[in-house]
């Protein structure tokens, strides 16, 4: 269309329902200065055409032109329609896993500033009862146990609160996070190349992808590596055995940002699981 109207910076739109969009199915930022003609189709606009001053001044021309391109037009329109759906439906389900990581984040800071400081309130409580007995007809060992029990307890808060949503993944990134899940798992960790800090829903699916796959597939000896490009973070976990379950929730999370997650399991080599998330550079 633009060696028909003989205007190289010519620009061809679509307005749809969610906006006017390119042909690549991205939202359009009008150009100053530039004139626009609008295609319509059964009273509703079809296309947008952005283009300079006057170029498409001369009407007769103009439907010339449409009737040229008719089927071009068409088939771009569509195109892009369909790209800008898939557009939208991605950062649909961008917005859904921000929401959730927002939701365990919350979750583990209740839990660490709520229930888990209660407890520990209670411990110290325990254990100055226990001191300042003085014999006086308390029993000192159900006092003891009540304080291992409370111990237990606090114990068990903070796994599932690092369960849910670990505050050092916030606080200081991916590779501390894993490091900090390597102190308790049999994992080890390496990294390939400098991964700084990357942003939060990145972050939050890798470690979700990796601590998940820890949980489920190592038992003895797992290995984590991290390495990021200017255009992916990149996470390879080596498990001790071959997924026996469906990975439908860790493929999700990974769709949900545009990544992906394969699995690798070469004959006579330990499987591994590989996920590579867009990230900015």
């Amino acid at each position: 269309m633009a060696s028909l109207v003989g205007d190289r910076s010519l620009r061809l739109s679509f307005p749809l329902d969610s906006g006017t969009v390119d042909q690549a199915g991205l939202p359009v930022v009008p150009t100053p200065g530039a004139g626009v003609t609008t295609l319509n189709m059964a009273g509703q606009p079809w296309a947008e055409i952005e283009h300079r001053p006057g170029a498409l001044a001369d009407s007769q021309h103009l439907d010339d032109i449409v009737a040229a391109a008719r089927l071009a037009i068409d088939h771009e329109r569509f195109e892009a329609q369909a790209l800008a759906q898939l557009r939208l439906l991605r950062e649909s389900r961008t917005r859904v896993v921000s929401a959730a990581d927002h939701e365990r984040q919350r979750l583990e800071r209740d839990l660490h500033d709520g229930a888990q400081q209660r407890l520990v309130a209670l411990a110290m409580a325990i254990e100055l009862a226990r001191l300042s007995a003085d014999g006086d007809g308390i029993d000192d060992s159900v006092l003891e146990a009540c304080a291992d029990h409370v111990r237990g307890a606090i114990d068990d808060v903070r796994t599932i609160a690092h369960g849910i949503f670990p505050s050092v993944l916030a606080e200081e990134g991916l590779v501390s996070a894993f490091a900090q899940l390597a102190e308790a798992a049999p994992i080890r960790i390496r990294i390939q190349s400098p991964i700084g800090r990357l942003p939060s829903h990145v972050e939050s699916a890798a470690y979700f992808v990796g601590a998940r796959a820890v949980d489920r597939f190592v038992t003895d000896d797992g290995v984590i590596e991290l390495s990021r490009t200017t255009r992916c973070l990149r996470l390879r976990v080596t498990v001790d055995r071959a997924p026996d379950l469906a990975m439908t929730d860790l493929e999700d999370r990974a769709g949900a940002l545009d990544g992906t997650l394969i699995l690798k399991a070469a004959p006579n080599d330990r499987p591994q699981l590989v996920l590579e998330l867009p990230c900015a550079s």
